[in-house]
């Protein structure tokens, strides 16, 4: 009999599992990326080349197979546009964290919990215990604050319109957080799964499932939740960048998220017995890694069936 596989829960895992489950992500990529964990397979858009890139000129982070990321560039030898528009960016990251007096203290640390026992609560009101193999995650920066820093907060009234702006510590000197570089071109995209236009924050679980994460597994590593920063860079201009301090319901949110685990861990252990499904689709076809020898490659769309039914006026 085949020892089963340890599943180990990342946020990504737990993202994209979901897709999987809702019939948005094929199976088969699914498990060479998080069961077989061959991420060489998987090479960065153009997009995400320039964020990975951007990293490394900020914090010296490499990439998943501890490569060093290299910019693409001109036959003269120059940078491209979107290069050189975040070597821009790179001196706005180096202001941010001279002017707020934030020092590294270790870059891409894995933050490893091994087997564990989550506690949920039935409808009956009983305390059982769920068994998970480990959980992981890696953090961009840990830093440390050299004095107060502070944010501010927009108190808003019944119509979105500002009505008070507090200004408040939000994290103490001396104390150690979490900071976290992102690369976008949607700063204030409300609708996007990756905008992050912030009275719609709430809504992207895409965005917010890393920090409550991280912030969980920093409970369990080291007794108290740490605080997590992004830090946000436009990939669309040289100037514009953002930071939001991601505050949650330490109880509440952290509950949810047990849950969320528990049914990511219970759901993945029940299809690598049952059989991950590919599921091809023309667009995520055409740009999947896998595709070359795939019998499940699929190169024109499906036929769907519609039924007009006019509306009565």
């Amino acid at each position: 009999m085949a020892e089963e596989k340890k599943v180990i829960i990342t946020q990504s895992m737990m993202k994209d599992f979901y897709d999987y489950y809702h019939g948005n992500q094929c199976g088969l990529i699914f498990v060479e990326k998080y069961i077989n964990k061959n991420y060489e397979k998987f090479p960065p858009s153009d997009t995400q080349a320039v964020g990975n890139w951007f990293e490394y000129q900020c914090i010296g982070a490499t990439t998943k197979q501890s490569k060093v990321p290299q910019p693409e560039k001109t036959a003269k030898g120059e940078l491209t546009a979107p290069y050189k528009r975040m070597e821009a960016q790179v001196r706005n990251f180096k202001n941010f964290m001279m002017i707020y007096g934030i020092e590294i203290v270790s870059v891409q640390e894995k933050l490893t919990v091994g087997e564990t026992t989550i506690m949920l609560t039935n409808e009956k009101g009983e305390e059982v215990p769920f068994k998970i193999d480990g959980l992981e995650g890696t953090t961009d920066v840990i830093c440390k604050a050299k004095y107060d820093i502070k944010g501010i907060f927009e108190v808003k009234d019944d119509f979105g319109k500002v009505i008070r702006v507090e200004e408040q510590v939000i994290i103490f000197a001396g104390e150690e957080f979490i900071l976290d570089i992102k690369t976008t071109g949607l700063l204030d995209d409300k609708w996007n799964d990756y905008g992050w236009e912030l009275s719609h924050l709430h809504n992207k679980d895409k965005l917010v499932r890393q920090p409550i994460h991280y912030k969980y597994l920093t409970e369990l590593l080291h007794g108290k939740q740490y605080k997590f920063l992004f830090l946000l860079f436009s990939q669309s201009n040289d100037y514009d960048f953002r930071s939001i301090i991601f505050n949650i319901d330490e109880q509440q949110h952290i509950k949810e998220h047990e849950e969320f685990i528990v049914w990511t861990n219970r759901w993945i252990k029940y299809h690598l017995k049952k059989g991950f499904q590919a599921v091809p689709d023309v667009v995520r076809c055409h740009g999947c890694a896998l595709k070359l020898g795939c019998k499940h490659f699929m190169a024109v769309p499906k036929i769907q069936i519609y039924h007009y039914q006019p509306q009565k006026k």
